[in-house]
Formats: C-alpha cells, sequence, structure tokens
C-alpha cells in the first residue's frame, strides 16, 4: 500500500515526506524553488529526490494506485483523441511522460552510481517503454475504464 504522510523533522532542501510502498518506507525531500541537491558532487535540480534501491526492496505486487479525486481529470484520462469531442488523454500522456523520464533518470542516476551514462539511458528505455507502461496498463485493470471509439472498441 503506498501512504504519503508528512515526516517529523525539517530540511534544508525543502518539505519531507514519507512515501510508504508496500511495507518499505521511502523519503521524498521537495525541495525549494531555489534549492538544489548534491549528488556526486553535481548540483541537480529537482522536483523531489529519491534513495537508491535494492533489488530485495522491490515488492512483488504492484502498490495500489492512488485515487484521482478529479472525476473530470480522470475521465479524461481514459478518453481516446478519436472520441471526437476534441479533449482525450494525449496533453496528460506528453506530461506523464516528462514526468516518467525525470523520475526514472532519478532512480537510475542514485541507485546506479558507478554506471556509465549510456547504459543508464538504456536502464531507463527499459522502465519508460511503451511496452512496459502498456503491461502495467494491463495489470491495474485500465482497458475497461478506457474510452475509445467504435472502430477500436
Amino acid at each position: 500500500m503506498m501512504t504519503k504522510r508528512p515526516a517529523s523533522g525539517s530540511s534544508d532542501c525543502g518539505s519531507v515526506s514519507r512515501v510508504e510502498v508496500g511495507n518499505k518506507r521511502r523519503m521524498l525531500q521537495s525541495p525549494d524553488r531555489d534549492a538544489q541537491a548534491p549528488a556526486a558532487g553535481i548540483p541537480l535540480p529537482e522536483l523531489f529526490m529519491t534513495t537508491p534501491w535494492h533489488s530485495s526492496e522491490i515488492p512483488r505486487e504492484l502498490p495500489p494506485l492512488p485515487k484521482v479525486l478529479d472525476p473530470e481529470l480522470e475521465k479524461l484520462a481514459f478518453m481516446h483523441p478519436g472520441c471526437g469531442n476534441g479533449e482525450s488523454y494525449e496533453r496528460l500522456e506528453w506530461l506523464g511522460d516528462a514526468y516518467l523520464e525525470l523520475i526514472a533518470s532519478n532512480l537510475i542516476y542514485r541507485t546506479f552510481t558507478r554506471t556509465p551514462s549510456g547504459r543508464c539511458s538504456q536502464l531507463r528505455e527499459l522502465l519508460i517503454r511503451n511496452t512496459t507502461l502498456a503491461n502495467y496498463f494491463r495489470q491495474y485493470g485500465m482497458p475497461s475504464r478506457a474510452r475509445l471509439p467504435p472502430e477500436l472498441g
């Protein structure tokens, strides 16, 4: 189960949250607007800081997805562009792809500190390629929620 709650203490990097995935806890820090976090001697601006993962800590089951609080946003997230009303998931997909690349890059950078950048790019591609994401889409039962035009349904 994934939950987020404020962590005790303060940080000069901004607010700190504790995220629980399964029974494992991870610290996420949201830096202040101009704050930079050091990583291997290089200051990196980040939306949040991740901690390196170890294979023994990866849960075997998929964590539950957080609830989408805005019903209109949730409806839009599953709306195919061919449905004809002019709104679709495309802009959300574009934004989500950017976040996925940033988060995957950050996690790989912090976990595989001695890995050459070319190999890091290959690892990131394995994590965020369309076939990987399509598998998660199916595993979470999302095809039944997709709004498709009749010719695709």
